[in-house]
C-alpha cells in the first residue's frame, strides 16, 4: 500500500461513519439479545432486528454509490488534466528527441552494416568449412575403399592358406589312418604269430613227448635238457617279435605326435602373424610396409622385440 493510499483512507471510509455506529449498536445488541423462536412473538421480534441490520446495509450501498460517483467524476478531471500535460511534455520531449535520434539511427545502420559483414563473412566461412569436409569425406571414402580393397586381398590369402593348411591336416590325417591300419596288421600279424608260435610250442612238445616215448633208451637227463631248449628257443622268439613290435609301434607313435606338433605350432604361428599384420594395417600402416614389418618380426631383425608365441 502506498503513503497516498494511507493518507488517504480515513477521509475515504469517513463517509461510512454513521454505519459503523450502528455496527457497533448491532454487535453489542447480538451479544445480550436471545430471541425465542419457538413462539410468534419471538420469531417477530428476530425478524424485525434482522430488518434493521438490512437497512443498515442499503444504506451502506447507497453512501458507497453516491460518493462513488463523485470519484469517478473527481478522476476523470484528473485523467483529463493529466492527459494535456502528458501531450505537452511529449511534443517537447520529440523536439529535443529529433537529433538524438538521426544519431541513433546512424548508429543503428553502422552497426547493422557490421552485423551484415560479419554475417557475410560468416557464411563464408561456414561456406570454405563445408567444402574442406566435403573434401575429407571424399578422401575417407577413398581411404576407405583401399583398405577394404586390401582387407579383401589379405582375406583372400587368409583363405588360401586356410585351405591349403586343410588340404595338408586332411592328407595327415589320411596318412595317419593309412599308419593305424597298419598297425592294425601289424598287431594282427603278431597274434597270428604268437597263436602259431603257441601252435609250434604244442606241437613241439607233442613231438617231444611221442620222441620221449619212441626213445625210452634215452637218458632222463638228455630228454628234459632237448624239452629245455626248446622252451628257451621259443620264449626268445616270442620275445624278439614282441620287442621288435613294440619298437616299431613307439617309432611311429613319436613321429605322428612330432608331426602333429609342427603343423599345430606352424597354423598357431600364421595365426600370430596374421593378427600383427591385421594390427599394423589398423594403425594405419600400409599392406606393404605391414608384410616386411610383420616377416622382420618373424625373422627376430627387430632389436628388444620378439614375438610372443
Amino acid at each position: 500500500m502506498s503513503d497516498q493510499e494511507v493518507i488517504n483512507k480515513p477521509a475515504v471510509i469517513s463517509v461510512f461513519n454513521d454505519v459503523e455506529q450502528a455496527i457497533a449498536k448491532f454487535e453489542e445488541a447480538n451479544e445480550k439479545l436471545v430471541f425465542d423462536l419457538t413462539t410468534t412473538k419471538g420469531m417477530k421480534e428476530a425478524r424485525s432486528h434482522i430488518y434493521t441490520m438490512r437497512k443498515a446495509k442499503g444504506m451502506a450501498g447507497t453512501i458507497k454509490d453516491e460518493k462513488k460517483a463523485d470519484l469517478l467524476a473527481e478522476c476523470k478531471v484528473i485523467q483529463d488534466d493529466y492527459n494535456k500535460i502528458i501531450a505537452k511534455l511529449d511534443s517537447m520531449i520529440v523536439v529535443q528527441m529529433a537529433p538524438i535520434k538521426v544519431i541513433e539511427d546512424a548508429e543503428a545502420e553502422r552497426l547493422a552494416k557490421i552485423a551484415e559483414e560479419k554475417r557475410l563473412e560468416e557464411e563464408e566461412a561456414e561456406r570454405l568449412r563445408l567444402v574442406e569436409i566435403e573434401q575429407q569425406r571424399v578422401e575417407a571414402a577413398e581411404i576407405l575403399a583401399e583398405a577394404n580393397r586390401i582387407k579383401e586381398a589379405i582375406e583372400e590369402k587368409a583363405k588360401e592358406k586356410a585351405d591349403k593348411l586343410a588340404r595338408e591336416r586332411e592328407k595327415f590325417e589320411a596318412e595317419k589312418k593309412a599308419e593305424q591300419d597298419a598297425k592294425d596288421r601289424e598287431a594282427k600279424a603278431k597274434e597270428e604269430a604268437e597263436a602259431k608260435a603257441v601252435k609250434d610250442a604244442a606241437d613241439l612238445a607233442a613231438k617231444v613227448e611221442q620222441d620221449k616215448k619212441d626213445a625210452e633208451a634215452k637218458a632222463a637227463k638228455e630228454k628234459q635238457d632237448a624239452l629245455d631248449e626248446q622252451k628257451r628257443i621259443a620264449d626268445r622268439k616270442a620275445k624278439e617279435i614282441a620287442d621288435k613290435y613294440q619298437k616299431e609301434q613307439a617309432d611311429k607313435d613319436e613321429a605322428a605326435k612330432v608331426e602333429a606338433a609342427r603343423v599345430a605350432d606352424e597354423e598357431h604361428r600364421a595365426k600370430i602373424n596374421n593378427e600383427i599384420h591385421k594390427s599394423l594395417l589398423d594403425a594405419s600402416f600400409g599392406d606393404e610396409v605391414a608384410r616386411q614389418v610383420t616377416q622382420a618380426l618373424v625373422d627376430n631383425e627387430i632389436k628388444h622385440v620378439t614375438i610372443n608365441y
